[in-house]
């Protein structure tokens, strides 16, 4: 639909579980409910790009892997 979206609050990037292999999918929302699955080598690249992030620095959660984009951090996994 050539939609040229940039990962930030408006457009977020979230990983779900998939059941049958036991792997991440990675979405990018676009617009409405219009979400975009990523390709897989795309999906490589954000894992090369992963860096660890601790939670909440009040409550000092537990450090997660994720990346960056817009001042966000997405984290990898929930």
């Amino acid at each position: 639909v050539d939609d040229i979206v940039v990962c930030d609050a408006i457009h977020p990037l979230r990983f779900v579980h998939e059941l049958s292999s036991g792997g991440l999918k990675p979405y990018l929302m676009i617009r409405g409910r219009l979400e975009a699955l990523l390709t897989r080598a795309l999906y490589h690249d954000l894992v090369a790009l992963a860096v660890p992030q601790r939670g909440d620095p009040e409550q000092l959660g537990p450090e997660q892997l994720g990346v960056w984009s817009a001042g966000q951090f997405f984290p990898l996994a929930a």
